[in-house]
Parts: C-alpha cells; structure tokens; sequence
C-alpha cells in the first residue's frame, strides 16, 4: 500500500479550519501532519508545525510537551547533520594540504 503523505497533510491542515474545531483535534492533526513531514524528510516543515501545537491555547500540557520534544529532537537532528555535513567539507581540503608538499618534490 503505497503512503500519500502529501494528501495527508493535505486533510490534516484541513480540520484546522473547520468550524467548532476543538484546539485538541487540531493539536492531534497537526501531530500527524509533523510525522508525515518527518517520514517525506521535511524536517523545516515539522519543525514549523510542532511549534504551532506549542502555540494552541487550551491543550493538554502533555501534548506540549510531546511537540517540544520533537522539536528539539529535529533540532538536535539538524545540528549533527550541519556537523557531520561541515566535516566531509573540511575532509578534502585536509587531503588536498598534504598531498601539495609531495607534489612539489
């Protein structure tokens, strides 16, 4: 069974605008939107929409907390990838340094 992320995020975002839409469904909607981000690798887009969970008024502090924790776990995510991304930059420039001194023998 093939995953459309893309018209679930769709539907989700939806109930946000629904009439008489309780703050819990839309805190639990965008729940699901931030997974759909996360599995498509969208990690800018979750993160935007957890923070609009940490933003609703009248929810359960337990599910504030869930999206702060996913928050900063996408954070955390982001800066290892920044890391990781500076080091293999860093890697060839390191190579290219040693190898020039053999070159000029």
């Amino acid at each position: 069974r093939k995953k459309d992320y893309d018209k679930a995020i769709k539907q989700y975002l939806e109930i946000e605008k629904l009439e008489g839409a309780r703050p819990e469904w839309i805190a639990a909607a965008f729940a699901r939107t931030g997974e759909c981000y996360e599995r498509k690798g969208q990690w800018v887009d979750a993160e935007n929409i957890y923070k609009r969970i940490i933003e609703l008024k009248e929810i359960p502090e337990d599910w504030r907390k869930a999206a702060e924790k996913r928050v900063m776990i996408i954070e955390e995510k982001n800066k290892k990838e920044a890391l990781d991304s500076q080091t293999q930059n860093e890697e060839p420039k390191e190579k290219e340094q040693k190898e020039e001194p053999n070159e000029q023998k």
